[in-house]
């Protein structure tokens, strides 16, 4: 089954909560949401209650993530409904590894649209943009993650931060 993946610390701010209740609204598509992540506010028996009271035996699992490799592989959708982000290093993560992603606007990863990596977008339209993207065929999802692939490694690299740092001091001059 296709998988989408939240990865990231079961904390308030990242709405997992939402996120489990949101998906429990989606008609069944065939889908398994993995929600991966580092207990904070939430621990992986709340989460696995909170899912499992919403009916949602078999399409939700949780995992600790505390010391293990990154996700990534297993996922063909990233999914992020943050409140707020200072810059999601996990999205950069996930489209490192090819999969496209769908941020909420607090996170500064608007341009995933113009690159045709995922989505940006108000939680207000997260549903709408998920409900949309459990649609798009595993073929096509390969595609958006490789043009995030291509992204990131053009524009997110040690060079290429260094272009930038040295054009912004020039123009301090």
């Amino acid at each position: 089954a296709p998988v989408a993946l939240f990865h990231s610390r079961f904390h308030k701010k990242k709405r997992v909560l939402e996120l489990i209740d949101l998906w429990a609204s989606l008609p069944e598509a065939g889908w398994l949401l993995a929600l991966v992540g580092i207990p904070e506010d939430y621990t992986v028996d709340m989460l696995r209650k909170h899912a499992s009271a919403r009916g949602l035996d078999g399409r939700v699992v949780v995992a600790d993530g505390t010391g293990t490799p990154h996700p990534y592989a297993i996922s063909d959708l990233f999914l992020l409904p943050s409140h707020s982000e200072n810059f999601g290093l996990v999205v950069a993560e996930a489209l490192a590894a090819g999969v496209p992603a769908i941020v909420t606007d607090s996170a500064p990863w608007t341009a995933l649209d113009a690159n045709g990596a995922g989505c940006c977008v108000p939680w207000e339209q997260y549903r709408e943009t998920l409900s949309a993207a459990l649609s798009i065929s595993r073929a096509e999802l390969a595609a958006m993650g490789a043009r995030g692939r291509a992204w990131v490694a053009r524009e997110f690299t040690w060079s290429r931060t260094a272009e930038l740092l040295e054009m912004f001091y020039k123009s301090l001059r």
